[in-house]
């Protein structure tokens, strides 16, 4: 080791010892009991033993390690990987608030520059794969395959558009900007993928190195997002007189002046974002509607819809919109996989309808951590969506799967490493989407949906 490399280490040591502390205060300041504190006593006692591991790994370097440390830190850094879910779980009941989530956040980061100096010294890292991004591709190639087998169902001389099948179609995150194209820009599924991987390559682009990429102002440009959204509402404008114009193969994206067009439109399709209040993220999901629109609320335009249900804290800073400037962040925390409540809106608006028929299209999230030896932000271990919506999953299988009223597909192999700003590895995830479309199990699940489909109506959660 060079004088350089040990003074660094030195450096850094006391900032190690008092994460230590901290998590332990930030563990103990809980705001609510409950189920949770048994999970958060776990974790804070295996991520104790790990930072004491690399602070003595740190402070002794190569030699003057006590026996069998460096053994044990490997078998609780492989513990460790399976406890970024229990952060997230009493997150979710409540048990971690807003300010102990990004002092926790802040900390991995520390963490993370620590390991990174250390590197050579920790066999292996636990990480999880991060949120929807660029891999929306992957739910929309699984719709447009669902929608060409309702085209040969129903014998059609083209693929029809989701907007003209299903009653109500909503989503979360990336989810929900996919939601807000089919459903309020009447869509194609081609076009959308067409759109999608613009607003992919313009907004999923890393705006900077950051010391601390957890920082409320987000990893991502929220005006880089905004001016794509507002491009592809220009280049998609439903304005009658924009309509006419591209009928006569006259592009709209240049000419078009409704970039700033309201959300709220009682003729298109019925469409709905969730996101959630920042001052209380333990509140229900507010649900931003083309129809039904609070008074509040009626005036926001497509782009700030888009920008609210995408603003992930750790991804895009949040957004104040509406009459009262409310000041919003992204429901994927809790809500990642948001059919529940969007089967209860769903209840609501067509009340005589009888039973429904849901289509859930995932992104591609694994379900279990990984554990590599790639070194990648621990700060991805925050992120809860891998677990929450696969919860959600299986209890609204386990309640109407056998009824035939509720179809979920994700492609859960091959993807766990396409990060968000992956939009260059748009071919990889229509390789892996094309292999699980080709699986037995699944085809037979989607010509399942297809024949219960035809004829009948159903919701669509992107």
């Amino acid at each position: 080791m060079s004088a350089s490399e040990a003074a660094t280490i030195q450096e850094g040591l006391p900032e190690v010892e008092e994460m230590s502390g901290q998590f332990k205060n930030v563990v103990e300041s809980r705001r609510r009991l409950g189920m949770a504190y048994l999970t958060e006593k776990r974790l804070a006692f295996y991520w104790q033993k790990y930072y004491s591991l690399l602070s003595q790994i740190l402070r002794n370097g190569e030699t003057g390690i006590v026996p069998g440390a460096t053994k044990a830190l490997r078998w609780h850094v492989k513990i460790a990987a399976q406890l970024p879910n229990a952060i997230v779980e009493a997150a979710v009941m409540g048990v971690l608030g807003n300010e102990e989530e990004f002092a926790i956040a802040e900390r991995w980061t520390k963490l993370d520059q620590m390991i990174e100096t250390s590197k050579n010294k920790i066999p292996d890292l636990a990480e999880l794969p991060n949120g929807g991004g660029i891999r929306g591709i992957s739910s929309l190639l699984v719709l447009e395959h669902i929608m060409e087998k309702i085209q040969k169902a129903k014998k059609l001389d083209e693929v029809p558009r989701p907007c003209d099948y299903f009653d109500l179609i909503g989503g979360t995150s990336t989810g929900g900007i996919i939601a807000i194209m089919l459903g309020r820009l009447r869509m194609t599924v081609d076009e959308c993928i067409r759109a999608y991987k613009k607003v992919a390559q313009q907004a999923f682009t890393p705006k900077r190195t950051s010391i601390f990429p957890a920082s409320p102002s987000g990893t991502f440009s929220a005006t880089q997002l905004e001016a794509a959204i507002k491009q592809t509402v220009r280049e998609f404008c439903v304005d009658p007189e924009c309509i006419a114009q591209r009928a006569n193969s006259e592009p709209t994206t240049n000419t078009c002046q409704h970039s700033e067009m309201e959300f709220r439109d009682v003729s298109c399709r019925k469409t709905v974002v969730l996101a959630i209040t920042k001052d209380n993220v333990d509140a229900p999901p507010t649900l931003f509607t083309t129809y039904d629109t609070s008074a509040d609320l009626q005036g926001c335009t497509i782009w700030q819809v888009a920008r609210v249900t995408s603003a992930a804290t750790t991804f895009f800073k949040s957004i104040r919109v509406g009459r009262d400037d409310i000041e919003f962040i992204d429901a994927g925390f809790g809500y990642n996989n948001p059919c529940e409540v969007l089967i209860e809106e769903a209840q609501r608006q067509f009340p005589s309808h009888g039973p429904i028929q849901m289509l859930s299209i995932g992104t591609g999230l694994g379900d279990v951590v990984a554990v590599s030896n790639t070194r990648k932000s621990i700060l991805k271990a925050l992120q809860k969506m891998a677990t929450t919506s696969k919860k959600v999953a299986l209890r609204l299988d386990s309640k109407f799967g056998d009824d035939g009223e509720y179809y979920r597909f994700n492609v859960d192999r091959g993807l766990e490493d396409v990060t968000l700003s992956d939009w260059e590895l748009a071919s990889t995830i229509s390789a892996h989407t094309k292999n699980y479309l080709a699986e037995d199990k699944n085809q037979r699940a989607i010509k399942k949906f297809v024949d219960t489909f035809v004829g009948e109506s159903a919701f669509l959660n992107t």
